[in-house]
C-alpha cells in the first residue's frame, strides 16, 4: 500500500476546530504520512487559518450556509464530493462522522474498486431512528437515506464499544471491528501533579449534549473549598456565556479557559487529578484516554463505555451532581485511593489505548 492515496473525507479540519473525531484522525494521517502514503483531506472550510503541519493534500470546500431549520445539509455537497473523489481516484476512502458523506463514499468505493472504512463516532450513530428528535426535519431523513447505504455498503465500520458493536450487528446485520479509543503515549516520569491543590478539569465544546451547566452546579458546591480548583475547556457556545461570565466573576476556585489546543488540553491533563464528564451521551470520549494516560481520575455522569471506569476501577459513575460531589470529596481527602486509581489508569491505558498499538489495525483494512 506504500505510496497509494488514501482520502479522509470529513467535515472538520483539525487545525480549524479540533474534537475527539479530529484528533483520531489527526493520530491516522500521521501514521500514513510517516508510512509513505498519499494522504488527501476533503473538508468544509470554516474560514480559520491554517498552517498544514502534516503536509497533507487539503481540498477545502467553501462552505454552504443554510438555516439548520430544517436539518442537516451535508447532502448538499455530494456534486463537489463526488467531483473531489473522481479527481483524486483513491484507493482507500477513511470517514467518521454520520453524514451523507458517508454514504457518498461508500457508494464511490464499491462503484471503483476502491475500499472504505467509517468509523462510528457516538453510540446513537447506531441507535433506533424513531429515538432521536432530530428526525422531525426533513433534510435529516436525506442524512439517513445516505447513512443506509453507508450501513449496508462500507467495506469496514469500526466501532468504539460493546453497545456499538451489538446495536450495529442487530440492526443492519454487519460485524463492527472493535477498535479501541487511543492517545500518544506518555512517558511516566514526565507526570508530575501537586498535592497541596487538586485540579478538577472539565474538557469538551459548550452545547446542550454535553450539559457544562451540570459542572458549572458542581463548581458551587465547592466554591468555598480553598484546596480544589476547577477549570473548563471549550469553544464557548453565546447560550452559555452569561453562565460562564457570573461564574468565573463569583467563584475564586473556578477559571474557564476557553477553547485552547490539544497539546495545551494535554498540558493541563498532566497537572490535573480528576476528569469530569457530564455528556448526555458518548461514543468513548477521546478525553479519557487522553485523561488516563495522564493519571486522571475519570469520574461520568453517564458515560462507561464497556463498564471500563467501574471494572477497571479508575473512575466513577455518578449520574447526579450530588453524587459527582461525593466522590470529588473522598478524592479530595483520601489521597492514596486518588493515587492508586490515578496510577491504575496509567497502566491501562498504556496496554489497551496507546495509538501506535491501535492505528496499524485501521491501516491494514486499507489494503
Amino acid at each position: 500500500m506504500i505510496g497509494k492515496r488514501v482520502v479522509v473525507m470529513h467535515p472538520a479540519y483539525w487545525e480549524q476546530a479540533m474534537g475527539g473525531a479530529e484528533l483520531q484522525i489527526y493520530y491516522l494521517i500521521k501514521h500514513l504520512k510517516t508510512a509513505g502514503y498519499e494522504v488527501h483531506y476533503v473538508f468544509e472550510d470554516k474560514k480559520r487559518p491554517y498552517k498544514n503541519i502534516l503536509n497533507v493534500q487539503l481540498h477545502p470546500l467553501h462552505p454552504i450556509k443554510i438555516k439548520k431549520t430544517f436539518g442537516q445539509r451535508w447532502f448538499l455537497y455530494k456534486a463537489q464530493l463526488e467531483k473531489k473523489l473522481n479527481e483524486i481516484k483513491p484507493d482507500a476512502i477513511y470517514t467518521r462522522f454520520y453524514s451523507s458523506w458517508s454514504g457518498v463514499a461508500a457508494q464511490y468505493a464499491n462503484k471503483n474498486k476502491c475500499k472504505h472504512i467509517w468509523a462510528v463516532a457516538h453510540d446513537n450513530d447506531v441507535k433506533s431512528i424513531y429515538q432521536k428528535k432530530a428526525m422531525l426535519k426533513p433534510f435529516n431523513w436525506i442524512e439517513y437515506f445516505f447513512m443506509k447505504k453507508t450501513f449496508k455498503k462500507a467495506h469496514h465500520i469500526l466501532v468504539q464499544n460493546s453497545f456499538q458493536q451489538n446495536a450495529l450487528k442487530k440492526r443492519f446485520n454487519r460485524e463492527g471491528i472493535k477498535l479501541n479509543q487511543s492517545a500518544e503515549f506518555v512517558e511516566e516520569n514526565l507526570i508530575r501533579k501537586s498535592e497541596d491543590t487538586i485540579t478538577v478539569l472539565w474538557v469538551a465544546n459548550l452545547k446542550p449534549m454535553k450539559r457544562p451547566e451540570k459542572f458549572l452546579e458542581l463548581v458551587n458546591v465547592f466554591k468555598n473549598h480553598s484546596n480544589i480548583r476547577f477549570k473548563m475547556i471549550g469553544r464557548l457556545d453565546m447560550d452559555y456565556k452569561e453562565a460562564i461570565d457570573h461564574a468565573s466573576s463569583i467563584i475564586g476556585n473556578f477559571e474557564y479557559l476557553n477553547e485552547i489546543s490539544n497539546a495545551d488540553v494535554n498540558e493541563e491533563l498532566l497537572k490535573a487529578h480528576i476528569l469530569v464528564n457530564t455528556s448526555d451521551f458518548e461514543g468513548f470520549s477521546n478525553t479519557f484516554v487522553q485523561a488516563w494516560m495522564r493519571k486522571v481520575v475519570v469520574l461520568s455522569m453517564n458515560s462507561n463505555p464497556d463498564h471500563i471506569l467501574t471494572t477497571k476501577k479508575i473512575g466513577y459513575v455518578c449520574p447526579t451532581v450530588d453524587l459527582l460531589a461525593e466522590k470529588i470529596e473522598i478524592l479530595l481527602q483520601n489521597s492514596e485511593l486518588r493515587k492508586a486509581m490515578g496510577q491504575k489508569a496509567y497502566i491501562n491505558a498504556v496496554a489497551e489505548h496507546n495509538v501506535e498499538k491501535n492505528i496499524d489495525k485501521v491501516v491494514s483494512l486499507m489494503s
